[in-house]
C-alpha cells in the first residue's frame, strides 16, 4: 500500500533535534494529505511516509468546511438522537451585543442552538426577567458570566419571569435546555420588566 518513493526521513537541523514529544506535536500541522509521522522503537528517526489512495476510493474523506465555518472561534455542539447518533451539527456560538435594556434572541435559522448564546454589554449589567416562548414547558434556562454558572431556572409557561440578583457583568451566556421533541423559538430578556412588555 505505501509508495516507497514517497517514504522520507526528516533530515533538516530542526527535524533531527525534535527528540521531544512537544516539538513532534508541532510537526504535525505540515502533515499533507495521505502522510503520517511513524516513531517508536522500530524507528530510530521519526520519519515522514506518504500513503497512496485506496483503489477504490473509500466514502470517507476530510471534512470540507466553508469559509464561514473555518472562521467561526467557538463552538456548540448539538445531538439529535434516539437509541444512537443520527445527526452532529457544528454550529458556531452567537453572539448578541447589549445595546438597551433588553435583548431578544429568535430561532429563525436551522441548524441553530439554545446552547451558549453570549451575550455582552458594554457596562456591567444584571438581567432582572426574562420570557420564553416553546413549544412545550418546561424549559431550563442557565445563565453563566464569565464562564461560571450563576443559576438555573425551570420555566414552565411563557410568562414574564424573574430572575435572581446577582452581581452585574459584562459578559453574560445563556443555555435554554428543552426536551429534543421541544422547540425553543424565542428568548426575550432584559434589565428591567419595562423592556419585556408585549407590544
Amino acid at each position: 500500500m505505501c509508495n516507497k518513493n514517497n517514504i522520507g526521513s526528516f533530515n533538516t537541523h530542526s527535524d533531527k533535534r525534535a527528540g521531544s514529544g512537544s516539538d513532534l506535536a508541532s510537526m504535525l500541522a505540515g502533515l499533507g494529505r495521505g502522510e503520517a509521522l511513524v516513531l517508536g522503537e522500530a524507528v530510530p528517526l521519526p520519519t515522514r511516509v506518504h500513503f497512496d489512495r485506496p483503489e477504490p476510493v473509500t466514502n470517507s474523506d476530510d471534512v470540507k468546511l466553508t469559509s464561514t465555518l473555518l472562521n467561526a472561534r467557538d463552538w456548540a455542539l448539538d445531538l439529535e438522537h434516539s437509541g444512537e447518533i443520527q445527526e452532529i451539527h457544528l454550529i458556531g456560538r452567537q453572539h448578541h451585543t447589549l445595546s438597551g435594556a433588553s435583548l431578544i434572541i429568535r430561532r429563525d435559522a436551522e441548524p441553530f442552538s439554545w446552547l451558549g448564546n453570549r451575550i455582552l454589554s458594554v457596562r456591567p449589567v444584571c438581567f432582572s426577567c426574562a420570557r420564553i416562548h416553546a413549544d412545550d414547558y418546561p424549559v431550563t434556562l442557565r445563565m453563566y458570566a464569565n464562564d461560571n454558572l450563576q443559576f438555573t431556572k425551570v420555566v414552565t409557561n411563557a410568562d414574564m419571569f424573574r430572575l435572581p440578583r446577582v452581581r452585574p457583568e459584562r459578559e453574560w451566556t445563556i443555555d435554554v435546555v428543552a426536551a429534543a421533541s421541544v422547540a425553543v423559538h424565542e428568548l426575550a430578556i432584559s434589565t428591567n420588566t419595562g423592556g419585556l412588555n408585549r407590544g
